[in-house]
């Protein structure tokens, strides 16, 4: 005997494990794990930005920020603040 196929109590709504989102799904997981590296590798030249040394220090103030577009604009600023 075969194992029954459960029936969708919603039928309406998508359950997205089609084969045919299988390509969505997979783009939107890599450009999500791609998205999270590109701030962790900021994080880290934020870290060199702020002069080394006791990186823990400068993590902790950029990981106290929640808002990713603050802390991109705080690494900005404190790279433009190095050159000029």
């Amino acid at each position: 005997m075969g194992k029954r196929k459960k029936k969708n109590p919603y039928p309406w709504i998508f359950s997205f494990n089609e084969r045919k989102f299988e390509p969505f799904i997979r783009a939107i997981g890599q450009s999500t794990l791609l998205w999270n590296d590109l701030h962790e590798q900021l994080g880290h030249l934020y870290g060199i930005a702020m002069g080394g040394g006791f990186v823990n220090i400068h993590f902790r103030v950029w990981n106290f920020q929640q808002n990713r577009s603050r802390q991109a604009r705080h690494a900005l600023g404190r790279c433009t603040m190095d050159i000029c």
